[in-house]
């Protein structure tokens, strides 16, 4: 039932079911005999003589839930059984050296050190962001606004040191009457004039306030309290809702938010994020690719596509972030090091702390 042949595959995945029920059709009396000795299957596969006289092979026994978070396995599984049905994975030994983690382990501690021991520190830029909606709304009582955390700030998926981007969030003129439209423009003209929020910035506790060089739509400042770093502008360019459709992708799969944690700290190691005019992949591009992997890179989704977009849209074209042909070439060559430095028995911290070769 695991048949390897060649010695070319290394790992094969048997329903653990399946397997007890072909021993007992085609080793009825061997199966007895274990039986009596060790009363369970189970029993007999994890018992110290059975592991030390299996000199070729290695397996591990875990039910589907856990297999399909183990990023280790390369196998898709050709049925889809319920996630408590117990699996037998048998693997040829020594075939690839494994760490003393797993991969899938490594990505959730990085999760657990980038984003959940700082829960605190993203509890205060959500805390300022309220602090900056109270005020702007006084500001502005007459106008349906809000202040919103934008980019990734919004769906946290960012270190806690960077900038702080809020966006105010202008409800859209429903009408589609030229007239109506005009006046709607001519009444928030207002909104878009940054001198107007200076005041009841500075009100609220935030100094150092400048406009952002060569932008006079948005204005940085600090938090006088907490230190942060924060820019505000008039969102016209729907990043808000950008970020809205990416945190209903978070929610599909509880296993993303950590993949996405990991490979966004994998590109910030490498100089692979888009930092200081360098013309590399942005957060934002390199978020999308992970979210289209994980659309049409797998033979079985793992999530679908909200958004139905067909492939001859035209925001597939490449190098839709500003990312320069040579740094996507160099992004290409880290990544494909670190899938064979990965695939030789490094660890995740190892590619991240490491200079690759490419």
């Amino acid at each position: 039932m695991a048949h390897f042949v060649d010695n070319t595959e290394e790992m094969k995945v048997v329903c653990f079911e399946d397997v007890e029920n072909h021993l007992k059709q085609v080793a009825s009396s061997e199966y007895d005999v274990m039986i009596s000795q060790y009363v369970t299957l189970l029993n007999f596969l994890v018992s110290e003589e059975t592991l030390k006289s299996s000199q070729k092979l290695s397996f591990e026994i875990m039910n589907v839930g856990e297999y399909k978070q183990d990023l280790r396995r390369f196998l898709s599984l050709n049925t889809l059984p319920s996630n408590d049905t117990q699996l037998l994975v048998v693997h040829i030994k020594n075939v690839i050296a494994r760490p003393d983690k797993s991969l899938t382990e490594e990505m959730i501690a990085c999760y657990n050190e980038n984003y959940l021991s700082k829960e605190n520190v993203y509890q205060v830029k959500r805390s300022i962001r309220d602090k900056v909606n109270a005020a702007v709304q006084t500001l502005f009582p007459q106008f349906d606004l809000s202040v919103q955390l934008i980019r990734s700030c919004h769906t946290e998926l960012i270190s806690s040191d960077s900038t702080l981007h809020m966006g105010v969030i202008v409800p859209k003129c429903s009408s589609k009457d030229p007239d109506e439209f005009a006046e709607f423009q001519e009444r928030h003209k207002s909104l878009n004039n940054m001198d107007n929020y200076i005041e009841c910035l500075q009100e609220i506790d935030m100094i150092h306030i400048r406009y952002a060089p060569g932008r006079k739509s948005t204005l940085l400042f600090t938090d006088l309290i907490s230190g942060n770093l924060c820019d505000l502008s008039v969102d016209g360019t729907l990043l808000y809702e950008r970020e809205k459709l990416i945190e209903a992708y978070l929610e599909l799969d509880k296993r993303i938010r950590p993949l996405i944690n990991a490979i966004l700290h994998f590109c910030q190691e490498h100089h692979l994020k888009n930092a200081d005019g360098y013309p590399s992949l942005s957060t934002y591009s390199l978020i999308m690719l992970i979210l289209n992997f994980l659309m049409n890179g797998l033979e079985h989704p793992v999530i679908p596509n909200l958004q139905n977009l067909s492939l001859d849209n035209e925001f597939s074209q490449p190098y839709r972030s500003g990312c320069k042909p040579d740094a996507m070439e160099e992004t290409l060559k880290k990544f494909d090091s670190a899938w064979k430095t990965l695939t030789d028995g490094k660890g995740f911290q190892y590619i991240c702390g490491s200079e690759l070769q490419t």
